[in-house]
């Protein structure tokens, strides 16, 4: 669990530590619960709220998110807020029922949120899922396209073979004694491939090379014992189409974090 929390990005571990897990006893029945326990501020809950953390609780991160924001009369008004701010009304039970809301709220029925936009947002909130690898959802499309799979790519008949592989740029490595020879590591759903780009098809593809979040690698297949790769001759950006994963959710509450969905890229490390 702490792992986990630990990949939140802006969740102060120490105070979560003090208030969640400190108070947490034998588990938390539902959100109004473990605000009002935990003192923890809505906007720490709000970050869990948007990590997918309450799944447990049978609530999925809109639900969540939902939730949290009625707390206290909504998030958005409480800011930084502790439970223990409203422990008065909470205590006098002016409160409607065990939701922590100081009004009546009519039960919503928010629209299911799509495989595509969970994965979408688990990147955001913590560079990774646990769901579904991103290009999985685009492995059809790749297929229609010749693309190979990492998996398909390691095939000993392939060798010497020109091919086609896809997927989202994990590596990328120029070092200084490969006499300007880039070195791309690729990932999809089953696997990594690596790339090598001479220099002559880097000066053709820079951009695409030092820019590109899911790439599409057209070479030959090279191999020599364990080691493989494969050696660039076409390179294609694909990353515009890693926006579409997160449509359909237009109209909906949502945290700054999701409102960034539409530009987001997830991250690779580059050495030079």
């Amino acid at each position: 669990m702490r792992l986990g929390l630990r990949l939140v990005g802006g969740l102060a571990e120490e105070a979560t530590r003090s208030t969640i897990l400190k108070m947490r006893g034998e588990g938390y029945r539902d959100i109004a619960s473990l605000w009002r326990r935990s003192g923890a501020p809505v906007g720490m809950l709000e970050r869990l709220a948007d990590a997918d953390a309450f799944r447990s609780m049978g609530l999925d991160r809109r639900a969540a998110l939902w939730a949290v924001r009625g707390l206290d009369g909504g998030a958005r008004q409480a800011g930084p807020k502790r439970a223990d701010a409203a422990g008065d009304l909470l205590a006098s039970g002016s409160t409607q029922g065990d939701t922590g809301d100081l009004f009546a709220e009519p039960a919503v029925a928010l629209p299911e949120t799509s495989p595509g936009e969970h994965v979408v947002q688990d990147y955001a909130a913590i560079s990774l899922s646990l769901k579904a690898h991103p290009v999985a959802f685009f492995r059809a499309e790749l297929a229609r396209r010749g693309v190979v799979t990492s998996a398909q790519h390691w095939n000993e008949r392939l060798a010497g073979r020109r091919v086609s592989v896809a997927g989202l740029v994990l590596v990328r490595q120029r070092p200084g004694t490969a006499k300007g020879v880039i070195f791309v590591t690729l990932e999809d759903e089953t696997g990594i491939v690596n790339v090598v780009v001479w220099p002559k098809v880097f000066e053709r593809n820079r951009r695409t090379v030092m820019t590109a979040q899911f790439l599409l690698v057209r070479g030959r297949i090279e191999r020599e014992g364990l080691v493989i790769h494969v050696v660039a001759d076409e390179l294609v950006d694909l990353s515009a189409d890693l926006t579409r994963l997160g449509d359909g959710t237009a109209g909906l509450p949502r945290t700054d974090r999701e409102m960034r969905e539409g530009s987001w890229k997830p991250r690779s490390r580059d050495f030079h």
